[in-house]
């Protein structure tokens, strides 16, 4: 279901005429004619602002290691894999090297080359962060089978109460590492849990100096 050029109401009326047309329960139908509203107006944000916030708010992703040894002292050598499910204890916040904020997921085939450290080789330190805001982040997909979240779907989706002129981090959670459990067929959409954290003392150099990649060829 293509419709990225459409105007709103035509998007909404084609994802009534298709994705919607087998949903008879008018409770529902309601619910997800609401939802999709919500999520359509939040993509109509403008380019200017979309890169305002691009440049306060930076993703995070959780890492894990393997269960054996996961009481062991953190390696970050050990954090292989991207911590889906509930946090756990010894899991590992990092940031990651920039990628195309719209073209581009930055947890689709993460690995360890993409983690910003140190000089020694260890991950950069997050510094303080303060948990402002959780909210539900809807995630377009090709194909339900394959997680591909972008970070100017969940720039676009952040509150509005929110104030923008601060710096922040964001990560996104996922229930499941079964990707039917986490996803809407009538939305064809992935669904996250999204944690916006406040950073009182800034973004971290490093990061702050990161380009803002947006739909390069």
């Amino acid at each position: 279901m293509r419709m990225y050029n459409l105007p709103l109401e035509k998007k909404l009326k084609k994802f009534e005429e298709t994705c919607l047309r087998l949903v008879k329960n008018p409770i529902w139908r309601q619910h997800y004619q609401t939802l999709m509203r919500s999520i359509l107006t939040s993509e109509s944000l403008s380019e200017e602002e979309l890169l305002k916030r691009a440049e306060h708010i930076k993703p995070l992703v959780r890492l894990r290691v393997a269960d054996k040894g996961a009481e062991e002292e953190p390696d970050f050598q050990k954090y292989v894999r991207v911590g889906y499910g509930e946090p756990k204890k010894n899991d590992l916040l990092v940031w990651t090297k920039p990628l195309d904020i719209h073209s581009y997921s930055y947890l689709y085939s993460f690995d360890g080359d993409a983690v910003i450290c140190n000089k020694n080789g260890t991950p950069l330190k997050t510094g303080l962060l303060i948990k402002v805001a959780e909210f539900t982040g809807y995630h377009s997909c090709g194909y339900y089978g394959i997680l591909r979240p972008s970070v100017d779907e969940v720039l676009q989706q952040i509150p509005v109460d929110i104030d923008l002129n601060q710096y922040y981090a964001f990560e996104l959670q996922f229930l499941s590492d079964d990707l039917n459990e986490i996803y809407d067929g009538i939305l064809n959409r992935h669904i996250s849990k999204v944690i916006l954290y406040h950073l009182p003392q800034g973004l971290p150099e490093p990061i702050r100096q990161q380009p803002v990649l947006y739909k390069q060829k």
